[in-house]
């Protein structure tokens, strides 16, 4: 047996706040050591946080990651593991890359290749492209690192390391953005790259929310049969760690008549030479063993919940807002936002305000009363007639000889929007929108 311990660290980075991501990346390092893990892998571009867009234009950004860097390099020099790294590295241009660290030494930093241009993903605008793959050869296994997009096309760096270079694992950091239904199709692509390359895949994702995007975790490792050996939680922090016998991967390879045809084919078509790239590290000794999880996957409609509460609760505190204020109107709106937030800040920071009018029945009072009970979050009530009465009449003379309609009853949403924006310029709230 040839047991290799690997550390995915699922953590949800702060963007631009090198200091918070540095501290959270050392902790996580000497965790891993102390659980005697041989490598620990962080998402990418975790250095700087995701995704960084324009703050990569700014020359001190980039600099100010080299830098963070350097001192992650030094500081980590005493831990006998290989630390891989996401972050923006500035050369001759701007990469997305992926450093290897094994004792106070960067041995590599390996670049994205392959740089999404769709849906929110925007890289071809300031990464330039990789394109050497090289294979990390240390003194008991091989391995290769990947980054997102690279995993996702059928014929990525993987074919060169798996094939040419004899990889016998790959470990792919990513920031990969939660949708309904990604867990089940990452996990179906990666285990048929897993099948195809006859060996083990382990897929870290970033975890947390940061503006519009939410980031789901959910990492997980492949075996080279492309079965899911070990799944890490939902939308949860945390260092996943999986023991994986390195010999499997042999066992499998002798037994699949693919590899012995494609093997010899010409595999430069695509890309340029392996390179070769020598660590002098060695397979720790393990005194403990870690039993493998295999979290389930949460069902559609929790799995939609969790998403809806991390996103509030990092947009929340990522800008560093004290509490959120909310229009309450006693309907089904308004009640499932008051219940998101209670759920990601807790009753006591979420504030809500009925602001009745004419128009509105009691029955909605009595309801959004009700709910405020039942959640335990502050309820305000704030009577509108007067305001609306006051626009009513500035705009009598102009809206002489049109019926009454609409028009009047829309003014009730401007004057409520404008009491939430007071109450949050007055008291630092967010103001969550209901509809």
């Amino acid at each position: 047996m040839r047991p290799i311990r690997i550390a995915l660290a699922q953590l949800n980075m702060v963007l631009g706040n090198f200091k918070t991501n540095k501290e959270k990346i050392l902790s996580a390092i000497e965790e891993a050591s102390e659980k005697e893990a041989d490598i620990i892998a962080f998402p990418e571009l975790a250095l700087c946080g995701y995704p960084p867009e324009d703050l990569l234009l700014q020359l001190e950004f980039t600099e100010k990651s080299r830098k963070t860097l350097l001192e992650i390099t030094e500081q980590s020099s005493k831990y006998p593991l290989i630390i891989l790294l996401g972050y923006p590295e500035r050369k001759d241009d701007t990469y997305n890359s992926c450093a290897v660290i094994y004792r106070g030494k960067i041995y590599d930093s390996y670049q994205k290749i392959f740089l999404p241009n769709y849906g929110v993903f925007d890289e071809k605008r300031y990464f330039s492209p990789g394109s050497l793959i090289p294979v990390y050869e240390t003194n008991d296994y091989k391995f290769g690192v990947g980054i997102c997009e690279d995993i996702w096309q059928p014929e990525g760096p993987i074919i060169v390391q798996a094939f040419s270079g004899d990889c016998e694992l790959v470990i792919n950091i990513n920031a990969s953005p939660y949708h309904r239904g990604k867990r089940e199709y990452r996990e179906k692509m990666v285990a048929t790259r897993a099948a195809d390359n006859c060996l083990p895949i382990a897929f870290l994702n970033l975890v947390g929310g940061q503006d519009e995007l939410v980031f789901d975790g959910q990492s997980f490792v492949c075996s080279p049969e492309g079965e899911i050996l070990a799944r890490a939680e939902a939308f949860s922090e945390e260092i996943f760690y999986v023991d994986l016998d390195l010999d499997e991967v042999m066992r499998c390879r002798l037994q699949d008549p693919r590899r012995r045809d494609f093997k010899y084919r010409r595999l430069e078509t695509y890309y340029n030479d392996v390179h070769n790239i020598k660590i002098p590290a060695a397979l720790r000794k393990k005194k403990t063993s870690i039993k493998t999880r295999l979290t389930l996957p949460l069902v559609d409609e929790n799995e939609v919940w969790e998403a809806l509460v991390c996103g509030v609760r990092d947009y929340v505190e990522k800008n560093r807002f004290k509490s959120v204020v909310i229009g309450l109107s006693g309907g089904i709106d308004s009640a499932l936002v008051v219940a998101i937030a209670t759920d990601a800040l807790g009753p006591e920071r979420v504030y809500t305000v009925f602001l009745p009018s004419r128009f509105t029945s009691d029955e909605s009072y009595r309801d959004a009363k009700k709910l405020a009970e039942n959640l335990g979050v502050h309820f305000t009530v704030i009577e509108i007639e007067r305001l609306f009465l006051a626009y009513l009449e500035e705009l009598k003379p102009h809206f002489e000889g049109k019926p009454f309609d609409v028009t009047e009853e829309n003014l009730q949403a401007r004057i409520r929007g404008n009491i939430l924006m007071a109450l949050s310029n007055k008291f630092g709230h967010l103001v969550l929108s209901t509809g």
